[in-house]
């Protein structure tokens, strides 16, 4: 049985990869691949394939799971399968460990030019790890992501298949049909691929870092998914103005082709030239204008049950939204849930206390 691990990393398609594994799980089956099921939300998302080969100890430590993985094992057998096939963007920060028990497994990893991922990235962590601060330029073009990979190949270097995040460059002019490349399958017919966690819209962004200060899960998770279903971008931007863009590409470029002068990986040089040809991307300012919030304030007071999440953050984070929401945004806060006949009225009283202080 050979084992192959996707791992990413972020902002390479990973959810929509995901997505078609699950929607193919039984054509998959009939060629004698298995790809493990696991749990998406409304809107594709995933963390893949994490639980069925670690245990998490409820500290954010991972542990390899020798019986999880001897079970993989077994159902492979009883379904004949000659691939057992894993997913997850969290694995590549476990590497060493899944080699230590797998020892002949092979990586999937796809390498996409770090200049392309800075806003994508910043706005992931907008979406689902409740980032509160505007977003920064790094002052360098380095990626810790290809030192990481450089170390690990340096190391393991016949245990990784590295693909290149560029449209132009993936086999058959598609994502779905390059992944099943490096499992040996082109036999298998490949409908158009589902975009999964696009980004938000400029102005979805800036809502949701917003709200982001009040920390309160549950609210901030129905925030992401209705701003994932309403509100994706429908223009590739950037929060960059053009010449940070052109003296970080230069940096990463240099970057670049000494991982190239190390690892000679195959059409290395179309890939350099992929990244040279990367255009700047529409520069807009991180703000939102009065209209696109109260309309997505409406919207949200629409599709979720939030008086109780707004209740306790009001009790605990005062200075917080006076810090981050303008006075003009908390009156139109005030006003739309004070509009709200399903909220409390205790709820509406305490909300117009505390927008006296």
């Amino acid at each position: 049985m050979e084992v192959y691990v996707h791992v990413g990393p972020p902002k390479t398609g990973t959810s929509s990869i995901q997505a078609w594994l699950l929607e193919n799980r039984g054509v998959l089956q009939k060629i004698g691949t298995y790809y493990p099921e696991h749990p998406v939300d409304e809107n594709g998302v995933s963390s893949g394939n994490l639980a069925s080969l670690f245990d998490n100890d409820g500290s954010n430590t991972l542990t390899f799971s020798k019986e999880k993985f001897q079970l993989l094992k077994s159902i492979c057998k009883s379904n004949n399968s000659k691939i057992l096939l894993l997913s997850s963007e969290f694995f590549f920060q476990e590497i060493k460990q899944i080699i230590a028990a797998i020892p002949r497994v092979k990586f999937i990893y796809y390498l996409r030019f770090e200049l392309e991922t800075l806003d994508s990235s910043y706005n992931q962590k907008v979406k689902r790890h409740n980032e509160a601060y505007k977003f920064e330029a790094p002052r360098k073009g380095l990626s810790s992501d290809l030192r990481k990979l450089w170390q690990l190949l340096a190391k393991y270097p016949d245990q990784f298949i590295i693909r290149y995040f560029a449209p132009e460059l993936f086999f058959g002019n598609d994502l779905i049909k390059d992944f099943l490349h490096c499992l040996k399958i082109t036999s298998l017919n490949v409908e158009s691929l589902r975009r999964v966690n696009s980004s938000y819209s400029p102005s979805a962004v800036e809502f949701k870092r917003k709200f982001n200060v009040l920390e309160d899960q549950d609210l901030l998770h129905q925030i992401d998914l209705m701003l994932q279903k309403n509100h994706p971008a429908s223009f590739s931007y950037t929060f960059m103005v053009q010449e940070q863009y052109g003296l970080l590409k230069q940096e990463y470029i240099s970057q670049l082709k000494s991982f190239f002068m190390r690892f000679p990986l195959h059409d290395f040089d179309l890939f350099l030239d992929y990244c040279r040809n990367t255009h700047v991307r529409k520069s807009v300012p991180q703000e939102i204008d009065k209209d696109s919030f109260d309309k997505i304030l409406h919207e949200l007071l629409n599709h979720t049950e939030i008086e109780d999440s707004i209740s306790r953050a009001i009790q605990v984070k005062h200075k917080a939204l006076t810090a981050t929401f303008t006075e003009t945004e908390l009156d139109t806060l005030m006003r739309v849930v004070e509009e709200r006949k399903s909220v409390r009225t205790s709820l509406i009283s305490k909300i117009l206390q505390f927008f006296r202080i």
